[in-house]
């Protein structure tokens, strides 16, 4: 484990691991306040989103990130293969489906991880199609990020 990069990326997978367990292990009502709130925030720039939608566009953006970084991470190895931030990514979902079963007013659905596979599916193939450009991408990120002009 000597590649920074995949250091890099391994610490990335981790954090954002721990943030998705962390959102599954709220209670339901704790949940639905939360993105109540921001719900509340957001229909000021898109009064047309429910929050239906808001927690599909969440759920989706928590395994398309997921997608991304494992796909970083397992990039960075000696024998890369497709499968692995794949069945990694899948995985989580699945561990994340199990621990909703035990948290109050939380249901899991068999269906759940598959959708998470799509959404993982997703971030990988945005990111493959467009490799060429990544770095660069990033780099105006950062630089933008930090612009005092904003």
């Amino acid at each position: 484990m000597k590649n920074p990069k995949f250091r890099f990326w391994l610490i990335c997978s981790a954090l954002w691991m721990c943030f998705i367990f962390f959102q599954s292990s709220l209670s339901a009502q704790v949940s639905a306040t939360q993105s109540k709130g921001l719900l509340a925030v957001l229909n000021h720039f898109w009064p047309e989103l429910t929050h239906d939608l808001l927690r599909k566009i969440a759920h989706f953006a928590e395994y398309f990130i997921l997608g991304c970084c494992t796909l970083g991470m397992f990039f960075n190895t000696k024998s890369f293969k497709l499968s692995k931030p794949l069945l990694f990514s899948l995985l989580v979902a699945m561990g994340d489906e199990t621990l909703q079963l035990y948290v109050t007013g939380r249901a899991s659905e068999i269906i759940a991880p598959f959708m998470g596979g799509a959404y993982i599916l997703a971030g990988i193939a945005v990111i493959l199609l467009n490799i060429g450009q990544v770095p660069a991408a990033v780099v105006q990120i950062v630089r933008g990020a930090f612009d005092p002009a904003g």
